[in-house]
């Protein structure tokens, strides 16, 4: 019964068209100085309705967060972030 329901809804999702999907943005800030690791950090924005919104965004705001330290900072533990778009379906 329970398969049967994930069916329906699959096919519902697939034929009908009420699935949609969103585009999550995950990021981390780096050090490149051996032993510190890449910690999750929160953005303004989680949520995308297409990739090229989610991609663009983890690029300027990488851009934005690294300029909001000091040079000093940036160059004395290598800072660097990394980022991805992931699909998370909603229906």
């Amino acid at each position: 019964m329970f398969t049967s329901f994930h069916v329906k809804v699959d096919y519902i999702v697939h034929n009908i068209g009420l699935s949609m999907t969103k585009f999550i943005l995950l990021m981390l800030v780096c050090s490149g100085v051996p032993g510190n690791d890449c910690k999750p950090i929160p953005t303004p924005i989680e949520e995308f309705n297409t990739y090229h919104e989610c991609i663009y965004f983890g690029y300027d705001y990488s851009s934005i967060l690294l300029k909001e330290m000091t040079p000093e900072v940036v160059d004395k533990y290598e800072m660097y972030t990394r980022f991805d778009c992931k699909v998370d379906k909603i229906i």
